[in-house]
């Protein structure tokens, strides 16, 4: 029981953390702080996953924004992470981040097909 209960301080813990970052756009520290987190985020819920997996998909679409280098990095990374929120939604039924993530995830797409021309 403890180990659980450690397990799920440290999932909210990290989600808000990064959901902080994110309000003061600090895209890098996000990705710092998620990554590697796969695993004791893959124990949370459905709506914690999804939440995850957005806060990581905006981290790398700030990137894609706010720095030069790496556009074409970010742009993958961001999408992957959007189609993974839709991915766990899909299984609730859910589509709460999935629509917040869609404006973002059509701009990157557009900014791959329009950098492959």
């Amino acid at each position: 029981m403890g180990d659980d209960f450690a397990i799920i301080f440290a999932q909210k813990d990290i989600l808000a953390t990064a959901e902080q970052s994110l309000d003061r756009k600090q895209y890098r520290q996000i990705v710092s702080i998620l990554t590697d987190k796969d695993s004791i985020i893959a124990e949370a819920s459905n709506q914690q996953q999804a939440f995850f997996y957005y806060l990581k998909g905006r981290a790398y679409s700030g990137l894609l924004v706010s720095e030069e280098k790496n556009k074409r990095e970010n742009a993958v990374q961001a999408i992957q992470n959007y189609n993974r929120v839709k991915t766990i939604e899909e299984r609730e039924l859910d589509s709460k981040f999935t629509e917040k993530s869609r404006p973002y995830l059509k701009r990157h797409l557009a900014f791959l097909v329009d950098s492959a021309i």
